[in-house]
């Protein structure tokens, strides 16, 4: 699965824009894995492309979750902006 993972890369703008777009092109693979699902692919050892596409999905979550925790760790070093008085 390691040579699958990506670079690790800064998140850049608001993390959780980021977080719903890599949702929305998983939720593009869903017709695959039932695809691959009625075809038993997931049968026993599974097939080479269900462990292929097994394999792809893993990285792309690790990637991102990676990316994720990288890109909070660089911003925890930014000062926190400055609240308004609420009177408290």
């Amino acid at each position: 699965m390691q040579p699958r993972i990506t670079s690790v890369h800064a998140l850049e703008g608001d993390v959780f824009d980021d977080y719903v777009a890599y949702l929305r092109q998983s939720s593009k693979f869903v017709e695959k894995v039932y695809q691959l699902e009625k075809a038993g692919g997931f049968d026993g050892a599974g097939s080479q492309e269900s462990r292929d596409f097994t394999a792809d999905r893993l990285a792309a979550g690790a990637s991102m979750l990676r990316d994720m925790i990288y890109s909070a760790w660089l911003q925890s070093a930014n000062p926190e902006p400055q609240r308004p008085n609420s009177g408290f």
